[in-house]
């Protein structure tokens, strides 16, 4: 691994006696070295929604399109891809993503189906893909 976001004093940005700029303390688990062999890990899933963007030009390509919103969520359509965000701390159902089939979701088990309903996990975020016409 390249030396850097390490758990050490600096975080791997110097390899000075003492940094010009210092960081706070951070737990081990919260640090690049940690997290590049934790399949769940905030690092990986950033490499995997890059990814996403590279493999899926629609997401900043294809034009906008409002598809449901509430005080606490967002569904936005963008070309054959559906995101949606929910930002409150319960769930929200989603009738719109009943057929989705899910690329990225931003917690393990976001998209998840009660009553026949999917519902989106509070705080999470997934990206979907539209059934074919």
């Amino acid at each position: 691994m390249e030396p850097d976001w390490l758990n050490d004093a600096a975080k791997g940005f110097t390899t000075a006696a003492s940094a010009w700029l210092h960081t706070a303390p951070v737990p081990a688990e919260l640090t690049a070295e940690f997290q590049t062999d934790s399949p769940d890990s905030t690092w990986q899933r950033y490499r995997k929604l890059v990814g996403l963007r590279k493999q899926h030009p629609a997401l900043w390509q294809a034009p906008f399109e409002l598809l449901q919103h509430g005080a606490t969520h967002i569904v936005i359509g963008r070309g054959d891809l559906v995101v949606a965000a929910n930002l409150g701390t319960s769930p929200v159902a989603l009738p719109a993503l009943r057929v989705a089939h899910v690329l990225f979701e931003s917690t393990s088990g976001a998209l998840t189906v009660v009553d026949g309903a999917p519902q989106l996990a509070a705080e999470s975020t997934v990206v979907t893909r539209r059934p074919a016409q």
